[in-house]
């Protein structure tokens, strides 16, 4: 071979070098731009509320996109969008992932108010207040805060005071410790949870605090009466102390989980409708802060005649005909 054709082969050799090398370097970078065009159009999905699309995407770039620095943020969108699908034990799985792999991401913080939301959906209340309450420790977001402490204060009104109580105060930051137990115990005494407002508020040293742990004090120790309608003699007697039993176990409860004691005073109405209204009158005019009963249906609707012009609460429990309280708007059928 001469020596031109030695340096033609050479130029080749060299042009083929060049390009590999340039390969090399150039497609991560045209990977990379591959990622955030479909990045941009996840989000485009995502903002169209086309979520099965977008967490089909987001779920393609969380398992194989390149650039490890989107990670997290891959992956949070995945278990976002899937959330807003409706795939929430997939995202339950996202959600964990996101916290569990990338623990110093900013997008933890929501990832955990999402968990809390699942958990709610499940009926997972134990689990809901932990996420929320690990959503709010470690967020920096006040409108993130604003959201978690109002998701917070609903289980409060809705799941036994205990679940709240559970909340381990002294592990969140105390900047912004007084700004959820406070809302937290407003929400339990609106609830009648009044008990367990001392131990929850223990950890937080401000004057509404201490308003409202004197507020519960005096509720705790307030009386209250309740008068119970039932026949105890006659032909219903039997279903009338079926039905004290019932109540019974029902003031137990209460008073359990509130921390209230409701003192009973019970009536015996011997199954008589004009009986039934002679105590009903005498209560709305006395202490009793309600009434439970009568028994059948034509006590109950000659009792709620009664309390037409009164305000004296009245909680029907077990008769049956429709209409018994339409004269009186304090009074209440089960």
């Amino acid at each position: 071979m001469n020596n031109n054709g030695r340096l033609k082969t050479k130029d080749c050799l060299e042009s083929i070098a060049l390009f590999f090398l340039l390969s090399i370097f150039l497609w991560p970078i045209a990977v990379s731009a591959d990622d955030d065009v479909l990045y941009m159009r996840a989000h485009k999905l995502l903002e169209k509320k086309q979520y099965s699309e977008a967490h089909q995407i987001f779920s393609q770039l969380s398992n194989f996109g390149k650039d490890i620095r989107m990670g997290p943020e891959y992956q949070y969108f995945a278990a976002k969008a899937g959330y807003y699908a409706g795939y929430l034990e997939e995202s339950l799985k996202d959600f964990n992932h996101v916290i569990n792999r990338f623990p110093q991401s900013t997008f933890v913080p929501y990832a955990y108010f999402f968990l809390g939301n699942i958990d709610c959906f499940l009926g997972k209340a134990d689990q809901a207040v932990i996420a929320y309450v690990n959503a709010y420790k470690t967020s920096p977001d006040n409108r993130l805060n604003k959201l978690t402490i109002e998701s917070l204060q609903g289980l409060a009104e809705a799941v036994p005071s205990a679940v709240i109580e559970n909340i381990s105060a002294t592990s969140i930051p105390a900047k912004k410790r007084c700004d959820l137990l406070v809302p937290l115990a407003e929400s339990l005494i609106k609830g009648n949870s009044f008990q367990s407002i001392r131990s929850i508020l223990s950890a937080c040293r401000s004057a509404e605090a201490t308003r409202l742990i004197n507020q519960a004090d005096q509720l705790l120790k307030q009386q209250i009466e309740v008068g119970i309608l039932v026949p105890l003699s006659g032909e219903l007697q039997r279903f009338g102390e079926a039905m004290l039993d019932g109540i019974n176990l029902m003031l137990d409860k209460y008073h359990a989980e509130t921390g209230r004691k409701i003192t009973p005073v019970v009536y015996d109405t011997r199954g008589d409708e004009i009986e039934a209204a002679r105590i009903l009158k005498r209560l709305s005019s006395g202490e009793a802060a309600a009434a439970i009963g009568p028994l059948t249906s034509d006590e109950a609707s000659v009792s709620s005649a009664v309390l037409a012009c009164g305000n004296l609460p009245l909680i029907i429990p077990a008769a049956s005909q429709s209409g018994l309280t339409e004269l009186s708007s304090t009074s209440f059928q089960l």
